[in-house]
């Protein structure tokens, strides 16, 4: 049986055919996504797919990840910032959804104008772990009652009244899902119910919003959010072949994964705050390669001052190539803007990993010094895998993804040390999430001849 998988609108619209009895991959194709009518980009890659595939293929199986019109936007409300706010956020992350804001403790009206200008698809509102703080959830749906948005809302958080919650929600005209508490007590991170409320709604409201039913027909139903699936894929490799970090390099955002427990690896350092769930996503919404580019040179600057004079480079306007690159569809066209969009992915990679891994601090206690880690210690895994266009056009993608280990002055930080590379080279780990669920042998398989080794930088 043959299988047509689809990635629509993403910054490139992707097909995949894959034959389902040994995860071959038939053909596959990748073109600029058109915003304004996605439906063209998808008929220009299935022009280039069926060029590689047999006449009169018949499709036994079609399915879809979509990131139209910029993805799952959200906004996640909790009750401590540090606490059911992050955790409410890292729910969110892991179910494929961009984080636009996280707010604590009762809404102010600021906070209301901000939301209805923010205009997020869902809402996420946590707060108070079971049979906790109960005023600050409702007096917060009671706010969001208040003002009127097209907005969806997901409701996980102390279990005692979130249907009373969902009530007050649902009579301001609100569509409502209650879902598992993500923080039921405290230490105790739970996302995986209030994952798939998002996943759900993003199925039934943003997928219609978008009209993305009317390729249905082609290629199937679009089951989940792109991130999502990606996700899924780098789950169950890493169920076969051991812990690992994942970076997606894209146009607007840079999304780092770990599929890692993260606990210390030694005895010396003690977990603090809130531990990020194993299979764990970030996305840095102000690191990218053309739209984010601009975000991604202010972050990065003194990095990227570094690594030109590293390199033995002459001096870059990085502003100027910023504009320059702004475009989607802007590609390299001598060998000085290829080595100044190899800078400028090295620097993305390096930025977004520090900000997704765990960092130590020292502390001078009457004791001695205690080390004190918060999120992931990292150090020791084995595989980084690269995803997306720049590094599998790149010359060197090695070199891009090296920032991903532990650099001279980063002591700090819970990088890995070192670690095997591999990429993405023909755009398949969405088609290995779409398939993971109810193909899992032809999805490790599909992922296993296709992902590349890559040579150190």
């Amino acid at each position: 049986m043959y299988a047509l998988l689809a990635d629509i609108g993403s910054t490139f619209t992707k097909l995949c055919a894959v034959d389902l009895d040994d995860g071959s991959l038939l053909g596959t194709s990748a073109v600029f996504t058109t915003p304004r009518d996605v439906r063209l980009g998808v008929d220009h890659a299935w022009q280039k797919l069926k060029q590689q595939l047999p006449l009169g293929i018949s499709f036994g199986l079609r399915r879809a990840a979509s990131s139209a019109a910029g993805g799952l936007r959200l906004v996640a409300i909790g009750l401590v910032p540090e606490l059911t706010g992050e955790a409410a956020r890292m729910a969110a992350l892991g179910a494929g959804a961009k984080v636009l804001k996280v707010y604590g403790h009762r809404l102010l009206s600021s906070d209301l104008q901000e939301i209805s200008q923010l205009a997020p698809d869902i809402i996420l509102l946590a707060g108070g772990t079971d049979g906790g703080d109960e005023a600050t959830l409702l007096a917060n749906a009671q706010a969001l009652a208040t003002i009127q948005l097209d907005t969806a809302v997901v409701i996980a958080g102390n279990r005692v009244v979130a249907d009373e919650a969902a009530a007050i929600l649902r009579a301001a005209n609100y569509t409502c899902r209650v879902a598992a508490n993500v923080l039921p007590r405290l230490g105790r991170l739970e996302v995986d119910g209030a994952r798939q409320a998002i996943r759900d709604l993003f199925l039934e409201r943003i997928v219609l919003a978008k009209g993305l039913q009317e390729l249905e027909a082609m290629l199937g139903e679009v089951v989940m959010p792109t991130p999502a699936a990606v996700l899924a894929g780098l789950e169950l490799y890493a169920a076969e072949k051991g812990d690992l970090l994942a970076v997606d390099l894209g146009g607007a955002t840079t999304d780092v994964y770990s599929i890692a427990p993260g606990y210390p690896n030694d005895d010396t350092m003690q977990s603090v705050g809130l531990m990020p769930p194993p299979t764990y996503r970030t996305v840095e919404a102000d690191i990218g390669m053309r739209s984010s580019a601009s975000g991604a040179i202010s972050a990065a600057g003194p990095l990227m001052a570094r690594l030109v004079k590293d390199l033995n480079l002459p001096q870059v306007n990085w502003a100027q190539f910023a504009a320059t690159v702004s475009e989607p569809t802007w590609m390299p066209s001598n060998e000085t803007e290829r080595q100044q969009e190899q800078l400028l992915a090295r620097a993305c990679v390096q930025l977004a990993v520090n900000r997704h891994v765990g960092q130590v601090e020292v502390v001078a206690t009457p004791q001695g010094r205690s080390y004190l880690l918060r999120g992931k210690d990292l150090r020791s895994l084995q595989q980084i895998i690269g995803i997306g266009g720049v590094l599998k056009f790149s010359p060197n993608p090695g070199y891009i993804l090296a920032g991903a280990l532990q650099q001279p002055g980063e002591l700090q930080l819970m990088k890995p040390v070192e670690a095997n590379f591999m990429l993405d080279a023909d755009y398949v780990l969405f088609a290995a999430g779409l398939l993971a669920a109810s193909h899992p042998k032809s999805a490790l398989q599909l992922l296993q001849q296709t992902l590349r080794p890559l040579p150190a930088a």
